[in-house]
């Protein structure tokens, strides 16, 4: 285990004689090596807070953040410096020197802690994809490489995680896909564990491997990418979700008695399994398909089909059993 986290609750006192702030209430959360762990949330959820208690910049009014073992707020200034080297960090926009180079940016963390080395700078920035760029300035770069650059200069001194804060929020769609890419290569290659601090449920869906959802401080939802696309549980999840999917316009929904508006999720190799014309041949109902798609996730494949079945109620609900039956979660909307 990387990170671990437990029971971390931060609080702020008002100044104003009010209820005091809950930033954070009561989050536990374990992250594997090897992860690529999406933390999402609206503006306000608490995940500024959260990024600051496991860099260790503000301390938790109950609860821990543990580091491969180490719990750091009980680390001294010294011992501090030391595990924060375990942390390397990118952020929305870039914070690179201007007066710097891409190449100095880079070696920028290898000063402070006396460990220069100007061949590893090279080759970090050969590894994100900046080879001839070592020498321009962040003015003469464009975002993507200016992130580029942010990325190599947190891998400088060898991390055991990456985390990242809304890293691509800045950037174009083209330019934030290359930047996953590069990450899940980074992943891949490394062993990189990556925390992706996010508001976008489009970035978690291509790169994440499990996923937290947070509100008001507190985690609502937490789990396998996978399985909170095919069945999110909370309203708050399923609102992510729904920046993803076309929305069904309400004069389709079933008026009348013998129709019944299904929701149905499949994952994995049930997504291309033709269940629906199965579903046809051996039972009496009609089968309108409204809406649907197929979401290639990092681990797997997730498809959504919303239908309307028309029949009897007694060969609707064996539909439902049939679809059950072959993995397929099934939502009735009306």
């Amino acid at each position: 285990m990387v990170i671990k986290i437990e029971a971390l609750t931060k609080i702020y006192p008002s100044r104003t004689g009010a209820p005091p702030v809950y930033a954070l209430n009561n989050i536990s959360l374990d992250v594997q090596k090897g992860d690529i762990y999406g933390i999402i949330g609206m503006s306000g959820a608490g995940k500024t807070t959260l990024i600051r208690c496991l860099t260790a910049l503000e301390p938790p009014t109950e609860g821990g953040v543990w580091i491969e073992g180490e719990e750091i707020s009980t680390l001294s200034k010294k011992e501090l410096r030391c595990a924060r080297k375990k942390i390397g960090m990118i952020f929305q926009h870039f914070n690179l020197f201007s007066s710097r180079t891409a190449l100095e940016n880079v070696l920028y963390p290898m000063e402070i802690v006396n460990r220069q080395n100007l061949a590893r700078a090279e080759e970090l920035l050969e590894l994100v994809g900046l080879k001839g760029k070592k020498h321009a300035y962040p003015a003469q770069l464009s975002g993507g490489e200016k992130q580029r650059v942010g990325i190599a200069r947190a891998l400088a001194c060898s991390p055991a995680v990456l985390l990242c804060d809304e890293a691509t929020s800045s950037l174009d769609p083209k330019t934030t896909q290359t930047i996953l890419d590069l990450l899940v290569e980074l992943n891949n290659t490394l062993g990189l564990t990556i925390i992706l601090i996010t508001h976008q449920m489009e970035v978690v869906k291509k790169i994440c491997t499990r996923v937290a959802v947070l509100e008001h401080g507190e985690i609502i939802e937490e789990g396998r990418v996978e399985d909170l696309f095919a069945a999110p549980s909370h309203p708050t999840t399923k609102q992510f979700l729904q920046c993803l999917v076309h929305e069904l316009p309400d004069r389709f929904l079933p008026k009348v008695e013998g129709k019944e508006l299904i929701r149905l999720s499949f994952k994995g190799e049930g997504a291309e399994q033709p269940i629906i014309s199965r579903l046809i041949k051996n039972y009496e109902v009609e089968v309108n398909i409204l809406l649907g798609g197929i979401d290639s996730l990092r681990t797997t494949t997730i498809g959504n089909l919303v239908v309307e079945l028309s029949g009897s109620q007694e060969e609707i609900r064996k539909a439902r059993s049939f679809l059950e039956s072959q993995g397929v979660i099934c939502e009735v909307i009306r």
